[in-house]
Formats: C-alpha cells, sequence, structure tokens
C-alpha cells in the first residue's frame, strides 16, 4: 500500500514530469533503499556495507541530489546524538555502536564510495547545473500548486502522530523502528525547510528540487491511511483504506495527465527534430565520417527561454546519433554565416540568450582549426530556409545543409521513425525491467542485507540490481568495451554473476558461524 502511493504521490510525479530526469529518480529510489539496511545499522544489527553501497551509487548516479541525501543523514545523526552522548559517557557501549556513531559510518562510507567512483573510476569532478534566480523562481511558482498542501500536508501530519503512538505496546524493535523512519521524515523536513528558506533570503537555492525530493510527504500519508483504516472495524477499515487509496491515486492521474499538459504544457518529442537528426546520422554514415571525429551542429533558439531549450536540442540530436558519436557531437548557438566566420553569436534579447551562446562557444572554438564537419537542421535553426535559399547547393538532404564536409549529392532519405507499444506493451515491458535487475541484484541484496525475512531481500533487489548495473556498466566503458555494442549485454549477467558469487560465500559464511555457534 505504501509503495503504491508513494508511486503514484504528487512528489514521484513532479520528479518525472516535465523538465526533470531519469537520474533523479534513480537516485531516489537508492537512498530509499539504503534507509532500509541503515535502519538495522542503527539498531544494532548488520548493514552498513549495504547502506554505504546504495549511498555511493546514488552520489555516482545524481551528484546534486547527493547533497541533500548527506545533509539529511548529518541531521538524523544530530538528532540521536543526545541520547548517544549519553550512553557513550555512562560507558555502556562506544561512541561507534551508539545510534549516531552509527549513522556517521554509513554516510562516511557513502561518502568515500561515491568520490572513489567519481574520481578514480570516472576521472571526473561533479558538475551541478547554474540556473538564474529568474528559472529558479519561476520553477517554484509552477510547482508549488502541485503538491495540495492544504490535503497533503494534514494527511501527512496525521501519518506522523500516528506513527508516533503507534509503536506503543509493541516490541522494543518495533517501536526503535518506527523511531527511526520519524527521525528520518523530521531531518529530511528540515533540510527541506532549510532549502526552501536559504531560496527566500535570496541564495540560489533549488527549491522547486528540494520539494519534488520530499519523499517523507507521501509516505507518512499512506501510514496516516492505513492507521484510519485500522482505527475501523475490519470491513469498514478496509474500504476506508481503498477509497483514500483510490482518491489519492486519481489525483496523482489527474495532476500528470490533465493538469501537466493543460496548465504547463507538455514537450512533445518532435518528429519533425527526431527526423532530421535521422538524416544527419544516415549522412554522417554514408560520407565516411570517423564515429571519432568531431560534429557540429548549428542550432539557434528566438524564443523566450533558450537557456532551458537549447540544452533539449542536444538531449534530441544526441538521443538519435549512435552512441558512440554523442561523445564528439557539438553545438554551436547562433547564425550559420557567424559560425563560418569563426565568431560568436551575441543578441540583446532574451537576456539569457548571451549567457546560453557562451556556454557552447569555448568548445567549438577549440575545434574551429580542425575545421569539422558542420551541419544545419531545419527544425533546429529558423535560419535554415534563408540559407537553402541562398546557397542551394549546400543542401544535401530534405532538412540537412552541410556547411562544411562532404557535400554529397542524392543524399538518400532518413529510415522510418521508430513506433512505439501502447500501454499494454509498455506495462509489459516496465514488469519485465523489474524483474530483470531483480534478478541482477538478488544475490546482492541476500549477501550485504543482514539476515531477515525474503520479502525485505526481493523487495531490494532491484534496487541493488539497479546500482550494481550502473558500476558494471560503467568499469565496462573504462575498460574499452562500447556501450553501444553486444559488449554491453556482459553487464547485466556479470553484474549477476558476482552477486551470485558473494551470496553463495556469504551462505557458506553463515553456515560456518550456525555450526560454531552450536
Amino acid at each position: 500500500m505504501v509503495a503504491v502511493i508513494v508511486g503514484t504521490s504528487l512528489v514521484v510525479i513532479r520528479m518525472f514530469a516535465p523538465e526533470t530526469y531519469t537520474d533523479n529518480l534513480i537516485a531516489a529510489g537508492l537512498f530509499l533503499a539504503a534507509l532500509v539496511p541503515l535502519m538495522s545499522f542503527v539498531l544494532g544489527g548488520r548493514g552498513w556495507v549495504a547502506s554505504s553501497l546504495l549511498l555511493a551509487v546514488a552520489g555516482l548516479v545524481h551528484d546534486t541530489s547527493f547533497l541533500e541525501m548527506v545533509a539529511v543523514l548529518v541531521v538524523l545523526a544530530l538528532l540521536y546524538a543526545p541520547s548517544s552522548v549519553r550512553a557513550w559517557r555512562a560507558g555502556r557501549r562506544p561512541f561507534t555502536a551508539t545510534p549516531c556513531g552509527r549513522v556517521a559510518i554509513a554516510t562516511a562510507g557513502g561518502t568515500a564510495g561515491a568520490a572513489a567512483l567519481a574520481f578514480g573510476l570516472l576521472r571526473a569532478a561533479p558538475n551541478t547545473p547554474q540556473l538564474t534566480r529568474r528559472e529558479l523562481t519561476k520553477k517554484l511558482r509552477e510547482d508549488l500548486p502541485l503538491y495540495r498542501f492544504p490535503l497533503t500536508i494534514p494527511l501527512a501530519a496525521w501519518g506522523a502522530a500516528a506513527l508516533a503512538v503507534g509503536g506503543r505496546g509493541k516490541p522494543e524493535r518495533e517501536r526503535l523502528a518506527a523511531g527511526f523512519l520519524l527521525r528520518v521524515a523530521g531531518s529530511w523536513t528540515a533540510v527541506t525547510a532549510g532549502g526552501i528558506l536559504l531560496f527566500v533570503v535570496g541564495r540560489n537555492s533549488p527549491a522547486h528540487r528540494f520539494l519534488s525530493f520530499f519523499l517523507p510527504l507521501p509516505i507518512l500519508i499512506a501510514i496516516g491511511l492505513l492507521a484510519a483504516g485500522a482505527r475501523v472495524a475490519r470491513p469498514a477499515g478496509v474500504a476506508v483504506v481503498l477509497v483514500g487509496l483510490i482518491g489519492l491515486g486519481f489525483l496523482g492521474y489527474h495532476t500528470l495527465y490533465v493538469e501537466l499538459p493543460a496548465d504547463r504544457g507538455i514537450e512533445w518529442t518532435d518528429p519533425a527534430k527526431i527526423a532530421d537528426a535521422q538524416a544527419a546520422a544516415a549522412y554522417l554514415d554514408a560520407a565516411g565520417i570517423p564515429r571519432t571525429s568531431p560534429v557540429v551542429f548549428v542550432v539557434d533558439d528566438l524564443g523566450p527561454n533558450p537557456l532551458s531549450y537549447v540544452p533539449e536540442m542536444a538531449y534530441l540530436i544526441r538521443s538519435v546519433l549512435p552512441a558512440d558519436r554523442i561523445v564528439n557531437t557539438h553545438l554551436y548557438v547562433g547564425d550559420p554565416v557567424r559560425y563560418l566566420e569563426g565568431r560568436p553569436t551575441f543578441r540583446p534579447s532574451p537576456p539569457t540568450y548571451d549567457q546560453n551562446a557562451a556556454r557552447f562557444w569555448p568548445a567549438v572554438r577549440a575545434l574551429l582549426p580542425r575545421r569539422p564537419v558542420a551541419m544545419v537542421l531545419a527544425s533546429f535553426n529558423p535560419a535554415f530556409g534563408a540559407l537553402a535559399a541562398a546557397h542551394p547547393d549546400w543542401v544535401v538532404g530534405r532538412g540537412l545543409i552541410v556547411l562544411q564536409g562532404p557535400r554529397l549529392a542524392g543524399h538518400s532519405a532518413p529510415p522510418a521513425l521508430p513506433s512505439f507499444p501502447g500501454p499494454a506493451g509498455l506495462a509489459l515491458l516496465g514488469a519485465a525491467t523489474v524483474a530483470a535487475l531483480g534478478l541482477i541484484g538478488i544475490g546482492w541484496a541476500w549477501a550485504l542485507l543482514p539476515p531477515t525475512r525474503l520479502f525485505e531481500v526481493v523487495s531490494l533487489a532491484p534496487a541493488f540490481g539497479t546500482a550494481m548495473l550502473v558500476v558494471t556498466g560503467l568499469v565496462i566503458d573504462q575498460a574499452g568495451l562500447r556501450l553501444d555494442s553486444w559488449d554491453a549485454a556482459a553487464a547485466g549477467p556479470v553484474a549477476a554473476a558476482a552477486g551470485a558469487a558473494l551470496a553463495y560465500f556469504e551462505i557458506i559464511r553463515r553456515r560456518r558461524s550456525a555450526a560454531a555457534g552450536r
């Protein structure tokens, strides 16, 4: 019930909605998964290796969200600090065995792991996006109504109250677990409020991102709904939970499929842009341009927000090109003639145009002496029509002008646009993806999680599968194997086999430990 409510919640929908990215969702899933072994570790069991591993990969996936994760864990450690210090001073346990010390150990392990993966494996520093105050304000203003705070905050408060009193009379471990979740929710709330406060006082804090990552809100709503059902006799209680579930699900459905398209618009994938990018990819192959050679696309946007729209042009182009061309693909923003003259294009309006053009210019300027292949695509640059009329011999295909490079006569049309499965096909692909990730991660979950019920192992297996698929894919890439070929197919089996071997040795260790105990 909690998983369904969180998965269809307004918070997750905002993470999934336009102008957000898959890495946010992956990082959020890995962080939530890391909290389960972390809870076991804090309560005195095993789990720090599992939680540190998941945290480290989450940091590799999305470094900005990782900073928020670390902040949440730091506040969580501070909430545990008073009782931990008392236990340490009384000599009941060393500080590293207290809840505060154990949260610090897991956090340090995750941070060190993320740094090792980023600097050691990728040899790259984090690259946090820079947004203007105007853009941050616009995003926050648009996002605030989505969360329905007059409804969701009271429901979450009810859930927090139910969690606070629900542990009374329960076994100690259940009470401690409820306390852990309350502290996590409180820490997360404090960090979210702090991020919003920084924005209010004038700092360029991404307040909208703090809100979109605020997963305790739907978790507490789900707990509150279950608690409300438990307070009523069985048939009526089940009805209360089902009605609440349907109502919350409908609210999420309406927000995603009705409100967002109607009020904010949806940036649909443009078939014309896909077709033009396909034509460019076909031309590069037909002209025999090596995939290691740089290619420049001359694009332009005369709308009100080029700072946001031009990078999306880059995403569309790179999503169509072969994978090994992506790293050598560059954008010049502006007038094609100025590109040929070797000069950047600057304009007084809109205000962010020059900032956006300057973002792409340094990389292109360094390439100019090499005279890379340069192209103009009809749907990516308003100057295409005038340029084609002035230089018809530069046109090598429908919607494609070659500024520099071989101009092939009679260049063939690109292949047809790909088709996509319907709702049933997408549901099947989704289920198959979760199953595949679960198979990859089941060995890792069994080996690294503390001895527990099979339910927890199976539930967290997709998270471990995701984490290890990310790491294995990067290792394969760094080894020189290409991820656009059949070499990439090895990532899943290799990760699964490593997890199975680790689980095998863990089973042997547990059996020997049990035999020694007898």
